[in-house]
């Protein structure tokens, strides 16, 4: 988290489409991913909700 706090390039973060939660805990020294990458495809990650082009994901909103 560290390191990540110094890049200014987008992230993104790697999972199989089974691992994604509706919600996840976050701690004060957590960095957020700008884009989640499943094999359903990649997600941008917002405040609120990932969104997809022409896709819908089962997984519901990820909140923050």
């Amino acid at each position: 988290d560290r390191f990540l706090s110094q890049v200014s390039a987008p992230k993104v973060g790697l999972a199989f489409d089974f691992q994604v939660v509706p919600c996840i805990p976050e701690d004060p020294h957590d960095e957020r991913v700008d884009y989640l990458a499943t094999e359903e495809g990649i997600f941008r990650i917002f405040k609120k909700r990932p969104e997809k082009l022409n896709y819908q994901p089962k997984f519901g909103d990820i909140c923050y």
